[in-house]
């Protein structure tokens, strides 16, 4: 995996693509809608790739809450998932270092692959990919349009924060998702 220094993080540059966990346990994966919704209802993790087509394998799996919260870890060893605070800070170090604000969207997205000429920069190397989600009635929207990405970090019962770079806007933003969604996964080494 490669890895990119940003202030003082590590971040892993590629969206994650495992489907076992940390101690070698399978991922379900789901193949259809109602593979993901069945999950979901039995909160087990899962995961997808976007439309559940493996020909969209190059945006990573999109993974659903309880497979990035399961005990097992998700992650690679020597890496942990990144946390609101962490992709807070992500966004600071990048706005106070380009002497614009708002504009870390720009710098982080891949300078390939987003709609409309709306391709970033990449100026840190952070590779950030237009790769839709899932909803968790198992649709898909946004791809080639917008990255998402989990959060370590729950927001209440149902839903945990987002972060999310789309198309037309500047920054890099932030709210609450559904846990039975299926986002993106980035790692920050521990």
């Amino acid at each position: 995996m490669d890895e990119v220094k940003i202030g003082n993080q590590i971040w892993i540059n590629q969206n994650l693509n495992v489907n076992t966990f940390r101690n070698g346990d399978l991922i379900i994966e789901a193949k259809n809608q109602r593979e993901w919704i069945e999950a979901n209802k039995k909160k087990k993790p899962v995961w997808c790739y976007y439309e559940f087509d493996a020909s969209n394998e190059k945006f990573g799996k999109l993974y659903n809450w309880y497979a990035i919260n399961d005990q097992r870890l998700l992650t690679p060893e020597g890496w942990r998932l990144a946390t609101d605070s962490d992709w807070t800070e992500l966004d600071n170090f990048i706005s106070s270092n380009s002497g614009i604000d708002n504009e870390s969207a720009i710098k982080l997205k891949s300078r390939s692959g987003w709609i409309k000429d709306e391709n970033g920069t990449d100026d840190f190397g952070f590779k950030a990919l237009p790769g839709g989600f899932c909803t968790e009635k198992g649709q898909f929207a946004y791809i080639n349009e917008g990255g998402y990405w989990w959060s370590a970090t729950e927001y209440n019962n149902t839903d945990s924060w987002r972060s999310a770079i789309v198309s037309s806007v500047a920054s890099l933003n932030r709210s609450a998702m559904k846990k039975k969604c299926g986002l993106s996964v980035r790692c920050i080494k521990i």
